[in-house]
């Protein structure tokens, strides 16, 4: 009886000693990451000019998630990823509540050929740097995850759609072009626009560089203002 005892206490102790021991081991990966050096670019949030801002994201056009860009090895500071903000879902950048007055290109959506037929001006004949055309940045497309929010509205979409006997691909399409809530509504775009799980980052380009601010990861929201 002794005997079992004190097997038993020792395996006890054993296991003790091997959770103290992962705990550890956990701490101490953690505070490795919390040290790392991380770069991203900060950049002024859109110019509203007056214009009611977007209640999604309060006027900055940006989403609350941030997507990291790891290199292959550690620049000369010491950086070992690239943050990349993402743009608001239902803006998709430009900050306001209605899309009055703002100009294409502050959209994550924008394409060149978009200036000429939406702003109505020519291309600069000279752009600050070619590869973004004077943006400072490009964007890229990724899936982000759905969420109880996006299911729901999808099916709310899809309710409207069918009301209408409107196809999924029928909605998609519309969405695209901007004729959602002349098929179903008005509120529909934005149904969709909760519904839809893109995610568009903001990839800084090289020509903003010198503007980059390299900061340790367990301070990087502060440095962001999030």
């Amino acid at each position: 009886m002794v005997a079992n005892h004190a097997r038993k206490n020792a395996a006890r102790g054993r296991r003790a000693d091997a959770g103290g021991n992962h705990r550890q081991a956990v701490d101490a990966v953690r505070a490795e990451q919390d040290a790392e050096l991380i770069l991203f670019v900060p950049y002024p949030h859109p110019d509203l000019d007056g214009a009611a801002p977007c209640a999604d994201c309060q006027g900055t056009g940006l989403g609350e998630d941030l997507y990291e860009h790891a290199y292959e090895k550690p620049l000369p500071d010491g950086a070992v990823a690239l943050i990349m903000e993402t743009f608001c879902g239902i803006c998709l950048g430009c900050g306001r509540a209605a899309h009055d007055g703002c100009r294409p290109d502050t959209h994550a959506t924008y394409e060149e050929d978009d200036l000429l037929d939406e702003w109505g001006e020519e291309e600069p004949a000279e752009v600050e740097c070619f590869s973004c055309r004077g943006r400072t940045f490009n964007v890229t497309q990724g899936a982000g995850e759905e969420t109880a929010e996006s299911v729901e509205a999808h099916e709310l979409l899809m309710a409207r759609a069918a009301e209408h006997g409107f196809s999924e691909w029928d909605v998609r399409g519309a969405f695209a072009f901007g004729e959602l809530d002349l098929m179903l509504g008005k509120g529909s775009t934005e149904l969709a626009a909760r519904a839809d799980t893109t995610v568009w980052l903001r990839m800084p380009c090289g020509c903003r560089e010198a503007a980059s601010v390299t900061v340790r990861r367990d301070q990087l929201s502060e440095a962001m203002g999030r």
